[in-house]
Order: C-alpha cells, then structure tokens, then sequence
C-alpha cells in the first residue's frame, strides 16, 4: 500500500492516514518557511451555527463507534489516554463509572452527565488544579454555556463521551471513555461531582487527554481555563502587578470606579490578588486565523482587513500555544501585541496604497509575554487591519532554525457579520512590507495628541531637538519609534551600559540610530 493511500477504521468509520503519511504531515510543518501557506478571505460565521455543524460532525463519530460497540457487546475503551506509554502512577487503577463506589458522590439514582449542576459540585481531587475547576464551578452557573460544552447529553451506556474545548485559540472535540483514575480503596482519585452526575470529571478527564495527562492540569490561571472552556477572549487583571499595570486601571474609567475602589479594597483585605473576566454574547460572529510570526520582518508577515458598512463590536484575542504538557516547569512565552488601525485610502477606497498605510490607531492591547492577549474596539463604517506582532523573537540576521517562528491563532468575535475578511501581506501588497513599523509611528504620533485631557498612560514622548522627538512605548519592556520633522538628519546614540536583565532584540547594549529628514 502507498503512503498516500489510507483505511478506514471499522469503528468511527473515518479515513486514517498510514504512519508514512503522518510523517510527511510532520515533515512539512518543520519546513523553514512557515508563513507560505495560500493566503485566505471569508466571512465571519455566527458562534452558534458553527457550534451546532460542528457538534453534529462529531456526533454522527459517535454514532458509528457506539452502533459498533452494541453490534459487537463491548463497551467503548479510549486506546489514546492514558497513553500506552504514559508513566504508572503507584496504586491507580482505571475503574469504569458503574463499578466506583465513591461515598463523595453521595446521591440516590444512577448516573448522568447533569443534575441541576451548582458551584458547589466541583470536589477536588489528588490534582492541584483549583484554576481549572474554578472556572468549571463559575460555567456552572450559566448552564447554557456548560451545555455548549458538551456534545453527549446524556448518559452513553457504552461509555462514550465527547466535549468541545478550545485549545490555544482553536475548537478541539476531545473524545473520553467513562474509566477514571481510582486509588487502592477503589476511591476516584481526581476530581468528583456531588450527586452522581459526571459533567465535573468529564471535563476534568477531557482537558487531562487534551495536554497530556492529570498531572498536566497541575497549576494556572483562572483566564486559561475560562478561554478553554468558553473559546472567548478573556482578560487577567493584575492587582498587585507593576506601577504601569496599575495604571491600566484607568481604561476601566468613570461608571466603573466606584466598583474598582470596592474591589481594591478587597484586595487589601487580601481577599484577591487579581480578576479574570469574560464575555459573552449571545448572536455574535467569529473568525478564526493561525499564522506564524517569522523570526525577521518579511513579506510573510500577515495582516488582517476588512471594511465595515455599519457600526461593529469587536473582540479580539491573539492566542499562542501553551507549553502545558510539554514538561517544562516554565512558560517559553514570547510577546503578543495587536493593534486594530483604520486603513488610509488612496481616494478610490482601497487601503495599502498610498503613503503612509494608517491613518489612526482604533485599539490596542497589552503587550504581553503570556498564552495570550486581548482587545476590545468600537468601530464605524470603514477600512481597517488588525495587526498581530511579536517582537521578542526578531532577529537581524537570516541564520535561524524553523523553532523560531512562533506559531499563533487569532480570534474576532463581532457584533454584527464581517462579510469579507482577508488575510493580506507583501506578496499581494508590496507597501505591506514596512507596515509594522507604519503602525508603530502611527501610534507615535497619536500619542501626542490628549483625548479628554487625559494622556495615554504607557507612552511617553521626549524632545530631541526642535522638530525631533521619540516616542517610548512600555509595552511589557520598552520600544522606541523616532520621529524627525525636520529637513536635517539626526543621530541618536543610546547606551545601556552594564544594565541586567535586558533581553534586547539586536544583542548589543549600545545602539546608533541615524533618524533621515521628515521620517516617521
């Protein structure tokens, strides 16, 4: 048989690629140039429908391998978790759900997945993951959203279970049996639910297989596994974060600040030492794109644009992926940053044109060296592009390694539909080349400009010279953007010395800046 042909397997009844052929699948995501794929238009898809199509693929999976098991007289058995090589924990057993005989999930009746599920049902187990089932408790209370999870809606006799969740930005169905984890005394080992009902340790087991194992879920934040759960884009707020980070707390602004003042006050009592939000709406549309963060400011770099004919909600959320899992005791993050920017028409009505690309900075994000960051913009009729950028990992020569793209998904929920969203670069718009620092310069200039005499609260501008300034944004670090109106040519010299904990993009601790008349 040849590497391209495949089998279908006699359970699910979908195509399944031979090794070889998972090789060459490897091969190429390991290629050099990441960024090469064809570039995609669309419009947005409205969360539900996507949902409902997508949950009916998998559950017409289901059927096949469940009809196979009755026709067969055996109870389904997941061979992928735990993995066949995974390491054996001292006295756990792996007990089916009918056979546990557990006096903390005391309640009368059989099983379900669901009994009026409460905050209260989530019981921690031998894994410390109070991060995890926190949000699981919150989810509980919108049991719309906790539905939404769930594709089996009831209990599956053959032991078959299927949950949707969102990993690293993109939708998973992860697929479970009813086997759990149990101790010596036939005890379960993780996490149970009060009153007979599975819902908490499906989703425990189901996030489990999805990084790894159990011990995988061990430590996080309550914004991760609320975007796991939910596939929103939610936000950490840090109280007891930098100088900086607190003055974020003034985007919360007017309505708010009676809340705020109540919730700092909790803090000092130490009730809290941050929050994690997340939105929901109900109707709104989605769009979902990965790309890869080249290691040098190419044509690859993509750009998202699109045009508005009325009035639209956005939010975004820029997403990479989690070394959860992996082993490692410490994320290998790199920064994230987006910027939603009006485009600068030629006249005619189409963007990337004409000179410069911007001509106003909607949004922004923080920037920020975590699993993701997100952005939330009012916008009106009109052109646009959110820009996604990482600059962590830049370099300035060409002698790299295919690790050193940084691979991301990007999420837009909006209000109403976008009918035409189209991932752009270079290769289809040559001006695109320097957009990144279009962008940058763009924000520059509007940081000058006061809006209801409140300054933008992390940039700061300083003059050089009459004419000459620069602009230093304290973006999870410091960048700089100079600025020369001017007809004469500038040199700026700037020297770090003996500074410690820098980790600066062109690895030198003295840089020399020539600034060209009427530049940026």
């Amino acid at each position: 048989m040849s590497g391209n042909q495949s089998t279908e397997c006699k359970m699910c009844k979908q195509t399944k690629k031979e090794l070889s052929d998972e090789d060459n699948i490897k091969n190429r995501r390991k290629r050099t140039n990441l960024n090469r794929s064809r570039l995609k238009a669309g419009h947005s898809l409205k969360v539900k429908d996507e949902r409902d199509k997508q949950k009916q693929i998998a559950r017409d999976i289901a059927r096949n391998i469940t009809d196979y098991c009755k026709e067969n007289n055996i109870h389904y058995e997941d061979r992928g978790f735990p993995a066949s090589n995974a390491p054996k924990q001292d006295e756990e057993r792996w007990i089916r759900i009918d056979q546990i005989e557990d006096n903390s999930c005391r309640g009368k009746g059989p099983w379900k997945i669901f009994k009026n599920p409460s905050p209260d049902d989530a019981i921690q187990g031998a894994a410390e993951n109070c991060w995890f089932l926190c949000a699981v408790s919150l989810l509980s209370q919108k049991k719309e959203l906790l539905k939404d999870i769930f594709i089996t809606e009831s209990f599956c006799e053959e032991g078959l279970y299927q949950v949707r969740l969102c990993k690293d930005g993109n939708w998973k169905t992860v697929i479970v049996d009813d086997r759990f984890p149990c101790d010596e005394k036939g005890y379960l080992k993780y996490s149970r639910s009060q009153n007979k009902q599975l819902w908490v340790m499906l989703l425990e087991k189901a996030a489990a297989k999805l990084y790894g194992g159990y011990e995988a879920l061990y430590s996080g934040l309550v914004v991760e596994s609320l975007t796991m759960l939910t596939g929103e884009p939610c936000e950490h707020i840090d109280l007891k974060g930098s100088d900086e980070e607190k003055e974020d707390d003034n985007k919360l602004k007017l309505d708010l600040d009676k809340l705020w003042t109540e919730l700092k006050a909790w803090h000092s009592s130490r009730y809290f030492n941050s929050l994690s939000v997340c939105k929901t709406d109900e109707g709104w549309f989605e769009s979902r794109f990965k790309g890869v963060f080249p290691p040098i400011l190419s044509e690859e770099w993509k750009y998202y644009s699109f045009r508005l004919v009325n009035d639209t909600k956005l939010k975004l959320g820029l997403f990479q992926e989690s070394m959860r899992g992996t082993g490692l005791k410490i994320e290998a993050f790199t920064d994230l940053l987006i910027m939603v920017l009006r485009n600068q028409d030629d006249g005619s009505g189409h963007p990337f044109m004409t000179a410069p690309l911007f001509s106003e900075v909607m949004s922004y994000s923080k920037r920020r060296a975590r699993s993701l960051t997100t952005c939330n913009v009012d916008l009106t009729q009109g052109s646009y592009t959110v820009a996604c950028f990482s600059f962590g990992k830049l370099r300035q020569d060409n002698n790299f390694e295919a690790e050193d793209y940084v691979s991301y998904t990007l999420s837009i929920h909006s209000s109403v539909q976008l009918h035409f969203v189209e991932e752009v670069n270079a290769s289809s718009f040559a001006e695109l080349m320097y957009a990144s620092a279009d962008a940058l310069i763009t924000l520059a200039k509007q940081s000058k400009i006061k809006e209801n005499g409140v300054k933008i609260s992390d940039i700061d501008a300083f003059n050089i010279a009459d004419g000459v300034y620069y602009v230093k944004f304290r973006f999870y670090g410091q960048m700089c953007v100079f600025i020369n109106e001017t007809t004469e040519g500038y040199s700026y010299l700037r020297n770090y010395g003996d500074s410690e904990y820098i980790l600066d993009v062109r690895n030198r601790r003295n840089t020399l800046d020539y600034i060209p008349p009427k530049s940026g």
